[in-house]
Parts: structure tokens; C-alpha cells; sequence
């Protein structure tokens, strides 16, 4: 440190501020790395997780109203109500499978892909079930109709409803994973601030 006693006050001046400049481009550095990875992060949630978690939800809907309409036109009830049904079973069949294309285009090679296949797979299962009972109620045979829809589409649609449920599982997992990112970069980039 004799050097520096050997210093006039110019250079001991110009030194202090390139050390203070010095500290500043490293906590410059700092910030901004940290403030990607939470942009990052942030994104993900925004663009990924939460759209995906908003089409699942309509499509949750969707499968249950379709139950709820295919059963209303099994009740003995007018001809009128019977044909609600069956139309707004049909606006739901259309309605799931628009969304079943959009969810698996979200997922295509993530984690959720396996799951949303299994549930994919269950439901078409159920589709044919529920074409059975239609097929039953529409040769007048509404006992057997109704025998198939409380046992084997009931069973059928659980099945998908369950696989349905573990896509939900996997996507919140995922959005609660995004989210700790964002809080980890938050977390690092406060703690180099402090550092430096």
C-alpha cells in the first residue's frame, strides 16, 4: 500500500472511481441477470401455464356438460327437451374436441404430453359409449339406454374425468415450478446486490 501513499490526490481520485465504476458495472450485471430470469420465468407463467390451465378449465366444463346433456336426452320428457339435449351434447362433443386440439398443440413435448395422451385415449373410449346409448335411445330401446349410460359411460367418463385430473396436477406442478423460478432469480439477484 505504499504505492498508494506515494500517490498525488489526481490518481488517488481517478483510482477510487474506477473502483466505484467497477463495483457498479458488476451490480449492473448483477440486475440484469437477474431480471431476465424472472422475465423468463414470468413469461412462462404468463404465456404457458396460465393458458394452458384456462383451456383445461373449460374444457373440465365441457366434459361434465356433456354428461349433464347427454342425460337429458334420456328422461322421459318431451320430445322437445330430449332434442335440447342431444343438440347441446352435440355443441359440447364439437367444443371439447376444439379444445383437445388446442391443449395437445400447448403440450406437444412437455411433461404434460404423456398424461393428456392418457386422457386423449380414456375419453375417446367414453365418445364411443355415449354413441351407444345414442344409438340405443334413437332404436326406442330406453331402458338398455339408460342401463349403458349409469354403468359403462358412467365408468367411461370417470376414467377420462380422473386422466383429466391429472393433466390439472401436472400443469400446477408446473406453474408452482415457474413460480419458484421466478422467486430463486429474485431471491439471487437481491442477495448479489447486497454482495457487491
Amino acid at each position: 500500500m505504499q504505492w498508494y501513499k506515494n500517490l498525488t490526490l489526481a490518481p488517488r481520485l481517478l483510482l477510487i472511481f474506477a473502483a466505484i465504476a467497477l463495483m457498479m458495472l458488476v451490480q449492473t450485471g448483477i440486475s440484469w441477470n437477474g431480471m431476465s430470469r424472472m422475465d423468463a420465468a414470468s413469461k412462462a407463467l404468463a404465456n404457458q401455464n396460465m393458458v394452458r390451465m384456462q383451456t383445461l378449465g373449460v374444457l373440465r366444463a365441457d366434459v361434465t356438460e356433456l354428461r349433464n346433456a347427454s342425460y337429458q336426452s334420456l328422461v322421459r320428457a318431451s320430445e322437445e327437451v330430449r332434442q335440447s339435449g342431444r343438440d347441446d351434447a352435440k355443441a359440447r362433443r364439437q367444443a371439447i374436441q376444439a379444445s383437445i386440439t388446442v391443449f395437445s398443440a400447448q403440450v406437444a413435448g412437455t411433461e404434460t404430453d404423456k398424461p393428456f395422451e392418457a386422457f386423449s385415449t380414456a375419453w375417446d373410449k367414453a365418445l364411443v359409449s355415449y354413441d351407444e346409448v345414442t344409438e340405443l335411445v334413437d332404436l326406442e330401446l330406453g331402458d338398455d339406454a339408460i342401463d349403458v349410460f349409469v354403468s359403462q359411460t358412467r365408468k367411461l367418463h370417470q376414467a377420462a374425468t380422473q386422466a383429466l385430473d391429472e393433466v390439472s396436477r401436472r400443469e400446477a406442478e408446473l406453474a408452482t415450478r415457474a413460480e419458484q423460478a421466478a422467486a430463486d432469480a429474485y431471491s439471487l439477484s437481491l442477495l448479489g446486490l447486497m454482495v457487491a
